[in-house]
């Protein structure tokens, strides 16, 4: 069975929701991302969306330059980082769109249906563009070959302890039905 997110205030939120979002200020920035902080959010399948002054010396946003030789210049910690960032995106861990990348891509998945059906759901996109990456959730447990998207391999899985990830393809003004033990 696939579980969309309930819709409550986070306040009400139970330890077991999924969760589209919820914000939180970072201001020291080298301690927000050093060691496995990259590491945490791809694993709480989280989105991060960076809106920062991270250019500029402030106070407030702390770690990010180190004095050298009487100039500034970027922590060791803050450029470790951005190459770790780099290597996420490359290696297809982290999707790290532009906002106009992002902004389409949410506009299209409101154009998604998704329907329950015999031994799955019925995903239909009423939009007219393709969406990839559509991503759904199923119990902990499911195995993910048990999974068959529009009667083939999804697109991709991933395992965590309380949820399988399931992801594939929406053709453009197309259905896909995805199963659960049919194949």
């Amino acid at each position: 069975m696939a579980y969309p997110e309930r819709g409550v205030p986070l306040s009400q939120a139970r330890e077991d929701d999924p969760l589209l979002f919820c914000t939180q200020e970072a201001v020291h920035l080298t301690e927000m991302y050093a060691g496995d902080g990259l590491g945490r959010l791809v694993e709480e399948r989280g989105i991060h969306i960076a809106h920062g002054y991270v250019l500029n010396d402030f106070r407030y946003v702390a770690g990010i330059f180190r004095e050298a030789a009487g100039r500034a210049r970027l922590a060791a910690e803050w450029t470790g980082f951005l190459d770790r960032l780099e290597e996420a995106v490359r290696s297809g861990v982290v999707c790290n769109p532009l906002v106009g990348e992002l902004a389409r891509y949410m506009s299209a998945l409101q154009r998604v249906t998704v329907t329950p059906a015999d031994g799955g759901v019925v995903v239909t996109n009423h939009g007219s563009s393709d969406i990839e990456g559509f991503t759904l959730l199923f119990e902990p447990g499911t195995p993910p070959e048990s999974i068959a998207w529009n009667g083939a391999d999804p697109g991709g899985t991933r395992a965590w302890p309380d949820w399988l990830a399931v992801w594939g393809m929406l053709p453009a003004r197309a259905t896909t039905a995805v199963t659960q033990g049919i194949r």
